[in-house]
Order: C-alpha cells, then structure tokens, then sequence
C-alpha cells in the first residue's frame, strides 16, 4: 500500500478549572488542564481545522472499475473516476479514533469528527506515527516538528492509494469457521448485530457483508464463495464502507493478503468482532463515586471503580489521568497497560488460542482507583479521560 503525506492543521487549546472544596461545593479547587481539541470545521469536502483525515484512491481491476463506474452512488458524493488507472479518488474525510505516537509512546489519539486530543506535545527529535489500534501497523512516519507544523496551521491529510480490487477478492474468495467450529458459505448469517438499550450486543454476527454492494440489488451473487463473480458486488458493500470509513483501511491489505497473518480474519483485525458488530455510539464509563454526589467526593485510601463499556471500532480504551501517582494509583489485570507519563490502554479483548480469530472480546472491562495526596496536600481533584471516539471525563474530589 502507497503512502504520501500532506500537512496542514489547527489546534485549540482548551483548559478546565475544578472548583470544589473538601468542607463543601466550591472554592479551595485546583487548577486542572483539559487534553488538546480541535477547532472549527472547514466548509465541504474538506478535513476541518486541528483534525487528522485522509484521502484514498481505490485501485481496480478493469471489470470492478467497470461495474463501479456505472454504479457512481456506491461511492461518496464528490468521488472521481480515473480511466487512466481504474481507480476511484475518494474526497478527503476524518481518520476517526485514531492513536498518535511519538517514538513508539501514546501521546494522543483523535474523536469521532477526527479532533486531534494530545495527552502530551511531541518533543523535538521524535518521530510521530499513527495507528487505527495499538496492535495495528503504524503509518504515516513524520518528525516532531512536521506534526506540529502541521496541526498547527490547520489540517494533516493522510493521501493512500489501496488495491480495491485484491482485498474484495481476497475477502470472497475464502469460507468462514466460526468461533464453535463450523464452517459455513460466504455470506451466511451476515446480519448487522442487535443491541440493547444499553449498548450491548444481543446478536453477535457471524461473518462481514461484503456482497451486498449496489450491483447486487441486495442479493449476493449465485455462488459468494466464487471470487470471479463475488468481488463485482463489492462495491458500496457493508464492508467495503466501514474500508471507506477507516475502521480498518491502513492495514487493508495486510489485512486480506492471501499469505499475511490475519488474511481473511476481520474477526482477528477487530479483536473477535466483525465489522457488522462494531458500533461506533457504543462507548460509556459509570464510576462508583458517583453514588457520592456530583462531587465524588472520596478520603484517601478510598477506592473507585470505573466500569468501561465499548464496542466502537477501537479495540482499546485510551485512559489519560491529569496527575501522577502520588495522586493514587490505577489498576487493574494484564489488560491495563501503562502507555507512557499518565497514559494507559485497556484492552478489551483476551487472546483465545484455538478459536477464528484468536481473541475474545469484552465489551465492558473494570479499572479501579485507589486514591491518595502527596504530603502536605489536604485535597485535590484528580481528572480522567476515557476513550477515543467519544471521550468522557470523570474527576474525582479526594480529601485527607
């Protein structure tokens, strides 16, 4: 897959103050500061101001360039189509919930509009890359100062090119074993999950939909398994939007390849999850100490627990805490890992050997926090941010 890089940006600032005392409601709070946000939205088409986006060029084989070109509304308003290269220029759109490193440590990640949010500033001489989730290949390499430049100065747009054709032949042409053992065709029990009212997955699906495209009139082709007649109904496909979408495009063809490790598996990609269960709104953090009043007031040595529901297309919780550990300390099992300062992620999958994909999936994981003060400290608020898409911040009041 070909990568160039464009800069542009714009970031905004924003900080936060806590008001709330120890012996009651306001005054004695201390000064907190929020994560980095974006600022406006730029007019159509075009990535907004301090966001991270892309464009994509979908290279096809002569006969899907074909069947995409008579079926112009599989693809988004303002695509253009290439003779020259059989390829279709899609008009640039967010990179939604991405993660931002710097030397291989988290330092922000983006929204569900693409607002860049750092955790930290990169220094100078570090090496800036991105990934969809942290167990993903890395793109777009950059120094310290491009990055800056760039989200300074209003946008960075991430230009790609991927083989379309390859991937949807390479997604057709293979069968499904599920987690239970059986195999089963193409395009069996493929439906979108169900949830609840409270965001969970009732209906698990049990392979991705990607013969569903304009071109099949909703009806997969005659045999789905056949990869010379199932990758013209790609086009437009669940699938091949959720592509378009970034919920796994930078890794596509690693993704598929035949030979590549996870070739075939969005359940592997997704973490035991395929695409059609994903759901980008399912994402919520209910703490204890909210039995405690709109305070949370806790005392040292008090412990709090965060219950962490998602089921978005991140397969980690970004979990950012606005003071160090002499303001308690953060835990909980293997799947919490430390990312660096006061950066962690919790995984929301286990490895599972032996099954399709080789994960299981948890849509709610718990973290527990165990409050304290450095000395000589009566109170303090300590801030957490949960999560990429849809961030939520919790802050706790601790008092001696």
């Amino acid at each position: 897959m070909n990568k160039t890089l464009q800069y542009f940006g714009s970031v905004a600032v924003i900080a936060a103050l806590v008001a709330l005392g120890c012996s009651g409601g306001g005054g004695g709070g201390k000064r907190t500061s929020a994560p980095v946000v974006g600022g406006d939205i730029a007019p159509d088409a075009e990535v907004g101001k301090g966001k991270v986006g892309k464009t994509m060029s979908l290279i096809l084989s002569p006969s899907m360039y074909a069947v995409a070109k008579a079926n112009p509304s599989a693809y988004p308003a303002g695509s253009r189509f290439d003779d020259g290269t059989s390829s279709v220029v899609l008009p640039p759109t967010s990179l939604k919930g991405i993660l931002i490193y710097a030397n291989d440590v988290l330092i922000g990640s983006t929204d569900s509009a693409g607002n860049v949010r750092l955790i930290r500033q990169p220094s100078s001489g570090e090496t800036i890359t991105f990934r969809e989730n942290h167990e993903n290949p890395s793109f777009g390499n950059m120094s310290a100062s491009e990055f800056a430049s760039a989200v300074s100065g209003g946008r960075l747009v991430l230009s790609i090119a991927v083989d379309e054709a390859q991937n949807a032949q390479s997604m057709d042409g293979r069968p499904v074993t599920r987690d239970d053992g059986d195999q089963e065709g193409c395009g069996t029990d493929c439906g979108s999950a169900t949830f609840t009212t409270d965001l969970k997955v009732s209906k698990k699906p049990s392979c991705c939909l990607d013969y569903n495209g304009v071109a099949s009139s909703g009806n997969p082709p005659t045999d789905p398994c056949d990869p010379d007649t199932s990758f013209l109904v790609y086009p437009g496909s669940t699938c091949h939007s959720w592509v378009y979408d970034e919920v796994c495009g930078h890794g596509w063809q690693r993704h598929v390849s035949p030979g590549a490790t996870d070739a075939g598996q969005c359940d592997r990609w997704h973490r035991g999850r395929y695409c059609a269960a994903i759901n980008d709104s399912a994402f919520k953090v209910t703490d204890s100490a909210s039995s405690h009043g709109p305070s949370r007031k806790v005392n040292v040595g008090d412990t709090v627990t965060f219950t962490v529901l998602n089921n978005t297309r991140n397969n980690e919780t970004v979990i950012n805490r606005d003071k160090g550990d002499d303001h308690g300390t953060l835990t909980a099992g293997p799947e919490l890992e430390a990312s660096g300062g006061n950066a962690f992620l919790l995984k929301h999958y286990d490895d599972a050997p032996g099954t399709h994909s080789g994960f299981t999936w948890f849509e709610e994981r718990t973290v527990t926090y165990t409050a304290a003060l450095p000395a000589g400290v009566e109170e303090a608020t300590v801030t957490f941010t949960f999560g990429q898409m849809h961030p939520q911040t919790i802050s706790i009041r601790v008092c001696r």
